[in-house]
């Protein structure tokens, strides 16, 4: 079994955005645990 997760990730320092991430995870279950086997990020 598998999953993809899609996300937006703000940093921001003293309530100012300082950068914007899109993040694309790939999870597979393996041997009953959900175990992380990629991660993309890219700026937007």
């Amino acid at each position: 079994m598998n999953a993809v997760v899609f996300y937006e990730q703000m940093v921001s320092k003293d309530e100012e955005v300082l950068a914007r991430l899109f993040t694309i995870e790939n999870w597979c279950l393996i041997d009953g645990n959900w175990m992380i086997t990629r991660e993309i990020e890219e700026a937007i």
